[in-house]
């Protein structure tokens, strides 16, 4: 029974096997296309390691900021520079000065005969002797609409690579950032691409392959328990970039010590869920850009609100979000500031200089939390009334008055 790396796009990956294990010479490209933020060059990734996997040769360039096909041409020498010293390889080649032209000779097959050459920019390298590329090597760009060239240069360069050396390439793009009035782009696309699929986003899936890669056992358990506070803030936030989520659960687990949440042996899971939510929270909406200078910070107002009652003012003033950016901030999560556990100060040393002070941490929720859950004054009881029936609401009540 096959395993797919996504279900909703097992057909993507049964026609890339199709495409790319086959002996035919397609003489053509496949376009991969998706929305950004979906997950596609995640699945990508996914599947070339299974290829790489399978003995597969893997060149893998991201057209993000390229500004001219020289860089194209040095990203493909990098891509392929732990293939290139291989021993009985052939490279019949010359470097013209001045012009840095190059005409590659590549062994497809491996049966010692060049089966197609390559001309084109090469970067100013040093280049080895021998070069191999066998009948395993799959070719993929991503991020083609985030790359500055315009796009139909971009396919005819690709276009050699398919058309002239039958090379098996696969282009990754998100095709709503693209004109596609364009009509010269549209030629080439005709030309070069012969079969296009969108992907559909399978967020349950590359959430759960993220997590799967947290080392720390204990905190990759405790961090599946917590799947669906995790997925839900994901999708609060709004910034469905799996690189930045990624980069932000790797940041989580950095920070992450047992000790912090059971300073007195018992692990304590609610404590641990709010610095969950509250880390997911702050640290995507940093990488969105949504603070100022700070965390936490917002943007001042331009003009001061005239409509603004002073009662508004004042009651702003006291929950700490100031301004109508805070304002919008706060609406959105429904949390007031004691709710992130940290202080400001030490929410922007943990996400923006990545200092993680034991002792600060500890202190913060010490204060925030432990001290008073233990304590459990009169005001806090009440302010979790929440978890208060109500002849506890009124007596509390009673007693305060």
């Amino acid at each position: 029974m096959s395993t797919y790396i996504s279900k909703p796009n097992k057909h993507i990956e049964e026609y890339l096997d199709y495409y790319f294990d086959g002996k035919k010479n397609f003489e053509y490209a496949v376009l991969l296309n998706g929305a950004w933020g979906s997950g596609k060059t995640w699945f990508v990734k996914k599947y070339l390691e299974k290829k790489k996997d399978q003995g597969k040769n893997i060149c893998y360039v991201s057209l993000n900021g390229i500004s001219k096909t020289s860089m194209i041409d040095e990203a493909i020498f990098k891509s392929i520079h732990p293939i290139l010293g291989s021993k009985g390889a052939k490279l019949a080649g010359q470097i013209l000065k001045g012009t840095l032209k190059a005409t590659v000779k590549i062994d497809l097959d491996g049966d010692g005969k060049s089966d197609g050459s390559a001309s084109g920019s090469v970067p100013k390298i040093e280049l080895p002797d021998y070069l191999k590329i066998n009948d395993n090597f799959i070719l993929v760009f991503d991020d083609l609409e985030r790359c500055e060239l315009k796009k139909e240069e971009v396919l005819g360069y690709i276009n050699y690579f398919v058309e002239q050396d039958g090379i098996k390439t696969l282009i990754v793009s998100n095709e709503e950032e693209i004109n596609k009035e364009n009509e010269q782009y549209s030629r080439k696309k005709e030309k070069l691409i012969g079969a296009i699929f969108s992907y559909t986003e399978d967020q349950h899936l590359a959430i759960q392959s993220i997590l799967y890669e947290i080392e720390n056992g204990d905190l990759r358990n405790l961090l599946t328990e917590n799947f669906e506070l995790i997925k839900q803030t994901f999708n609060q936030v709004g910034y469905k970039n799996l690189r930045s989520f990624k980069q932000t659960v790797f940041a989580f687990e950095r920070f992450y010590k047992k000790n912090y949440f059971a300073p007195k042996g018992d692990f304590d899971n609610e404590i641990f869920e709010k610095v969950l939510k509250a880390f997911l929270i702050l640290s995507l909406e940093n990488k969105k850009g949504r603070f100022y200078k700070e965390i936490l910070n917002f943007k001042p107002d331009l003009k001061e609100e005239i409509s603004k009652k002073p009662e508004e003012k004042i009651a702003e003033s006291i929950s700490g979000f100031e301004g109508n950016d805070a304002q919008e901030f706060k609406r959105k999560y429904q949390m007031r500031l004691g709710d992130y556990i940290f202080t400001q100060k030490l929410w922007d040393q943990i996400l923006n200089k990545n200092i993680i002070a034991d002792d600060l941490i500890n202190m913060n929720l010490s204060e925030a939390y432990f001290r008073l859950k233990e304590d459990k004054p009169i005001w806090w009881k009440l302010w979790h009334y929440i978890d208060l029936n109500d002849k506890d609401f009124y007596e509390l009540g009673r007693v305060l008055i």
